[in-house]
């Protein structure tokens, strides 16, 4: 039987009105027991009979609600309905990004970085949990009205770092015009591979059109510190990008001043963050750009640590021991780091980090 406005699903949300399909589900307006609005998705009748899919579905459910952060649409509950997937995600009263590019085309550069920040605010969370989101792209982040606040939605692409992110086929998921060339591809990806999204992303609010390369110029309105940054972000070479969120972020709070937290007393125009504080990066405060790249290095390890178990358990022996000492090793250069300044701490992870993702993937396969 087909779905109907006032049906009860999970005995928790009632359906108004369906807001639109995509491939395999449809997204309706729902309200709950009291009455609050959420967004409900509903995995697509035809689709329901096919355990790939559904397990793809659940997968997607199980990895956005381990984020809570206020730059990601929070997952409010999941289950079954008459057979079916159904995911419940908090309702948010705004646009995407998509539909104000469509309708003011490009946006101011203050405004461009201030929504960027947000959304790497939001994916360093994400990838902090070991997840890569893989479908980053102006429909898939939504801007608060109230609030004034941009949030990631839409995991359907989403993976573990070090897990296959291919369907059957070898095909990616994910949409071609903001993948990067090595998800394009099928290679492996990481945390740089969703730092390219971004970019292309950012590129688009300053120009209002997609980017034609990694050297083409976003306009001669964009200050010359922002372009730079966004050139970084749309290199070819993941290993030429930034290697983590939070080092995006800061390079684009340095490109045009913006303020670092919403603790400061200065707002973005037009949309500014409501993120956890944290301490500010500038030149006067250099142990808090340390400490800082403490936390990126320390998040480095919280990212890789399951492929690592999982990797080692499955292999054993001596591949298995290798992996353990190149983690072991890896906290101990953190901690030497740390303990003499650490003014190099996120560069030695990074790098240590990516050379070890790649023996991981050369060993193990994409499914350490």
């Amino acid at each position: 039987m087909a779905e109907a406005p006032a049906s009860l699903v999970g005995g928790r949300f009632r359906l108004i009105r369906p807001l639109g399909s995509g491939g395999f589900g449809t997204v309706w307006l729902a309200t709950e027991r009291d009455q609050r609005r959420v967004a409900l998705k509903l995995l697509n009748r035809e689709h329901a009979a096919d355990p790939e899919l559904v397990a793809r579905f659940e997968r997607e459910a199980q990895l956005g609600g381990a984020i809570d952060h206020p730059n990601v649409v929070r997952l409010l509950g999941h289950g079954r309905h008459n057979g079916r997937p159904f995911m419940a995600m908090e309702w948010i009263e705004g646009p995407s990004l998509r539909r104000v590019l469509d309708r003011r085309g490009p946006l101011p550069p203050a405004e461009a970085a201030a929504v960027a920040v947000q959304v790497l605010d939001g994916l360093a969370e994400i990838h902090r949990h070991g997840v890569l989101l893989l479908d980053i792209k102006p429909a898939n982040i939504l801007l608060d009205s109230a609030s004034q606040v941009a949030k990631i939605v839409d995991f359907g692409a989403a993976c573990r770092l070090g897990e296959s992110y291919l369907l059957p086929g070898e095909r990616a998921l994910g949409t071609p015009a903001y993948m990067a060339p090595e998800q394009r591809a099928g290679q492996a990806v990481g945390p740089e591979t969703d730092l390219y999204a971004v970019g292309v992303v950012l590129f688009e609010m300053l120009a209002g059109r997609l980017p034609r390369g990694s050297a083409d110029d976003p306009g001669p309105g964009v200050p010359a510190g922002l372009a730079a940054v966004v050139r970084r972000a749309l290199a070819e070479d993941p290993a030429a990008r930034f290697r983590t969120a939070g080092a995006m972020a800061r390079a684009l709070a340095q490109a045009l001043a913006l303020p670092q937290a919403s603790g400061d007393t200065d707002r973005y125009p037009t949309i500014h963050r409501r993120a956890p504080a944290r301490r500010r990066v500038g030149p006067a405060r250099p142990l808090a750009r340390l400490d800082d790249e403490l936390t990126d290095a320390l998040s480095h390890v919280t990212v890789l640590s399951d492929g690592f178990e999982r990797f080692a358990g499955r292999v054993g022996g001596r591949a298995g021991l290798v992996a353990v000492v190149l983690v072991v090793l890896l906290l101990l250069g953190i901690l030497e780091q740390g303990a003499v300044g650490a003014a190099h701490a996120y560069d030695l992870t990074a790098g240590v980090r990516d050379e070890i993702a790649r023996w991981i993937l050369r060993a193990g396969g994409r499914a350490p």
